[in-house]
């Protein structure tokens, strides 16, 4: 996907140096992070993380149930380091391959117990999130699991003097990285069209730093 070329090149650079290391535990240390990922596990044992990036998430779930975790990711850095993540901790069912949203089409309906959208539904353009989302809902067994992580919503202000404004809610950033900036709302109503939510919160890194998460399951 050329139009995404930038953002492969991003992550290529960010995972290159990024070694891999040992996890101690399943949890990773942030309270709400963890909260997810036990509900997550409770009944989930073959996941999808697509946008999987380091393999971090997918790992701590391997960690916490045995299972069949896939991961994707247009970063083939990142793919190789989510690969070594598994080996050095021992966790063996992990499979990760480098790929985009066409990748999605290589797996058959109700394939998976869970799927993660980890910072990545925000970072493509709008017709590709909501292709994804599609892809989710033909991906997921009945009543199977979503786990969605976005960035915070930004005043659209702010935005206009720091990033280059491409279309409406749409943004370049000097990364080259992309930016859909979009409320709550929208995503509620984007959401209920095919999935139930289960819990709406907050994973705050600092006290002006954090990310919007969304735990839903499948609707029949």
């Amino acid at each position: 996907m050329d139009y995404y070329k930038k953002t492969e090149d991003y992550w290529n650079t960010v995972f290159d140096g990024i070694s891999v290391r040992l996890l101690k535990s399943y949890k990773s240390g942030h309270e709400v992070l963890d909260k997810s990922l036990d509900w997550m596990s409770e009944d989930s044992s073959v996941c999808l993380d697509f946008g999987s990036g380091s393999g971090a998430i997918l790992a701590y779930l391997a960690k916490r149930k045995p299972g069949k975790y896939y991961g994707i990711d247009v970063s083939p850095s990142a793919v190789d380091l989510a690969d070594r993540l598994f080996a050095h901790n021992d966790l063996k069912t992990g499979y990760f391959k480098v790929g985009s949203i066409e990748s999605l089409n290589e797996f058959e309906r109700n394939t998976f117990d869970g799927i993660i959208l980890s910072n990545i539904l925000d970072n493509l353009k709008g017709s590709d999130a909501l292709d994804v989302l599609n892809h989710t809902h033909r991906l997921l067994k009945p009543n199977g699991k979503l786990f969605i992580k976005l960035n915070p919503y930004f005043d659209a202000e702010v935005l206009n003097q720091t990033q280059k404004r491409l279309a409406e809610d749409f943004y370049l950033e000097p990364s080259g990285l992309y930016l859909w900036n979009k409320t709550d709302q929208f995503w509620i109503n984007a959401l209920e069209k095919n999935f139930t939510i289960v819990e709406q919160t907050k994973l705050y890194f600092t006290e002006d730093d954090y990310n919007r998460i969304f735990l839903c399951t499948k609707k029949s």
